[in-house]
């Protein structure tokens, strides 16, 4: 006797009836249950970033990785990820997208999808020709 799939649950891979799920779009409003408390938007207690914002060293400068990394935006790479302490190595492929202070922007090969990568973390990157 096959038993019904759990309510909320992904279709199987072999069905391919893949979706995304609806995010909930506008602000929340209401309060919070058990409490009473009132649900504050995020942008109301979140501090504005300063208007004199500037770029940290380690991104402007070729001296940093991500300052070196930020010249091959556009470019096809490998980023080797140490994976916990065991000292295991996994990759990722795909075009740079972007560099920040301590993460890169990965989109892998024949996707859509975007990949932030921990810069800390890479041991490796190889930047093809």
């Amino acid at each position: 006797m096959q038993t019904p799939p759990l309510a909320g649950s992904m279709p199987s891979a072999q069905s391919g009836l893949y979706s995304n799920p609806q995010m909930p779009s506008g602000s929340f409003t209401g309060t919070v249950p058990g409490t009473g408390a009132p649900i504050t938007p995020l942008a109301s207690w979140m501090p504005a970033a300063p208007s004199g914002t500037e770029t940290p060293p380690t991104v402007q400068s070729p001296y940093y990785t991500a300052g070196f990394l930020k010249n091959f935006i556009g470019r096809n790479i490998r980023a080797e990820f140490l994976m916990g302490t065991g000292g295991s190595l996994t990759d990722r492929v795909g075009t740079l997208l972007d560099v920040g202070a301590s993460y890169i922007v990965i989109q892998p090969l024949l996707t859509d999808d975007l990949l932030v990568c921990d810069l800390y973390s890479i041991r490796f990157i190889t930047i093809f020709g």
